[in-house]
């Protein structure tokens, strides 16, 4: 018998109007393949994402595809408990509420054949998207992706050796509930001093996106407080300084708003200022790669998102300012797979 060479894991919560697309999509690339395995993982959803996963089963001439539904717990248990049911040599995870873009699979086996531990892959949007979230895709998403230095892994299109990631019982645990792929990249290039990481652009799957500036904001706070909890292993001096130089740009942006009521002296605003010019500066690359991709994308409509992309800078240092007034207990534990209510077809 042949060995099982890819679990493909998805992670579903509420996920109904999106549920078919990302499994048809799977399906049509995996469908010859016999050493491929496909595991759908239902987070207790509330609405009829099981019902709509196991009809897309039942009507599949692929056999190699199983349904799970746990019960409600973190995206990181969701994704511990693929992993236990995984056979595969590498465990691909990709997300229900996008789907993986043609020539997925095959750049995976591609890479496969050459080996890896870790293979991270892009993102794309659909056209179908409002105009909010293809905005701040394009302004702010993927020019973060292309500033990032060593590259981001993206938890909607990753790639793990199986083996290397029980080795360390898979995802842990984040104070945040973000930031849990950065996480264990760190954790597994601790424990192997040779672990062999690959980036590759053209692997995409289209994901969804924020859809109103409101959600957006939250989520700059969070990746914010995400950014104070994986650099709290550094030292004092180095965490001071990050404190505040990310401080500069909130207490601008009071500055600005109280001097309607009270005078601020000039030369603090100076002050102040300079700090914020040497905290963005150090952005320029991520501003630069905003406004080439932005501008190619949205044409003229970039210049909206300026001030949001702006505003959400402001929001991603307030939330690593917040963490140092609101820390939480570091639990870095790896997280325990949800326990499962039922499987289709019927596993016992």
């Amino acid at each position: 018998m042949e060995n099982m060479k890819l679990s493909i894991i998805v992670c579903a919560y509420n996920e109904q109007d999106s549920i078919k697309k990302c499994i048809e999509e799977l399906l049509d690339q995996v469908i010859n393949h016999h050493n491929i395995e496909i595991i759908i993982i239902d987070n207790e959803s509330k609405d009829q994402t099981y019902d709509i996963a196991s009809d897309c089963i039942k009507s599949s001439l692929f056999k190699n595809i199983r349904l799970f539904s746990i019960e409600h717990c973190p995206l990181t248990s969701s994704r511990n408990f693929g992993l236990s049911v995984a056979k595969g040599d590498y465990v691909a995870y990709v997300d229900a509420d996008g789907y993986v873009m043609k020539g997925w699979l095959s750049i995976i086996l591609s890479k496969i054949e050459k080996g890896f531990d870790l293979l991270s892959g892009s993102v794309a949007i659909s056209q179908k998207s409002n105009f909010f979230s293809r905005g701040i895709f394009y302004s702010h998403f993927l020019p973060s992706l292309e500033s990032a230095k060593p590259k981001m892994i993206i938890g909607a299109n990753m790639v793990f050796k199986r083996s290397k990631l029980i080795s360390i019982n898979g995802f842990h645990n984040t104070i945040s509930g973000r930031g849990d792929e950065t996480l264990l990249l760190h954790i597994l290039t601790k424990k192997y001093k040779s672990f062999k990481v690959l980036n590759d652009m053209s692997l995409k799957v289209v994901n969804s996106y924020a859809n109103k500036i409101e959600i957006w904001l939250k989520q700059q706070i969070d990746e914010g407080e995400a950014g104070y909890y994986q650099y709290i292993e550094n030292s004092i001096f180095k965490r001071v300084g990050k404190f505040f130089i990310k401080l500069s740009s909130p207490i601008l942006v009071l500055f600005l708003l109280f001097d309607f009521f009270i005078s601020i002296h000039i030369y603090l605003y100076y002050f102040v200022f300079s700090i914020f010019l040497i905290r963005h500066l150090s952005r320029a690359k991520y501003y630069i790669n905003s406004f080439k991709i932005g501008f190619y994308n949205l044409s003229l409509n970039y210049i909206l998102f300026i001030p949001i992309i702006l505003t959400g800078s402001v929001f991603l240092d307030l939330g690593y300012c917040l963490s140092h007034f609101n820390r939480k207990v570091k639990d870095y534990s790896y997280a325990i797979p949800g326990e499962k209510i039922k499987s289709y077809p019927k596993i016992n």
